[in-house]
């Protein structure tokens, strides 16, 4: 069986989202590595426009929450 992972993806600037770090290209090159390694994504979490500065963040938050819950993980 595949093991399982989950996706962050984030961006903090709308020149980020502009440009070749756009949410969009981080989830396709996740995707795509996952696919290469053979990893089964159980989950993807998107958070736009939140500084990396400080770990208070919504969908990290919620990432890890995720992951204690999910014990096959």
């Amino acid at each position: 069986m595949a093991e399982k992972v989950v996706v962050y993806t984030r961006v903090s600037t709308e020149e980020q989202a502009k440009g070749g770090t756009s949410l969009a290209a981080q989830k396709a090159a996740c995707l795509e590595y996952c696919e290469r390694q053979g990893y089964r994504v159980a989950k993807i979490f998107v958070e736009e426009g939140e500084s990396a500065k400080t770990a208070n963040r919504t969908q990290l938050k919620a990432l890890l929450a995720y992951c204690r819950t999910e014990k096959d993980i």
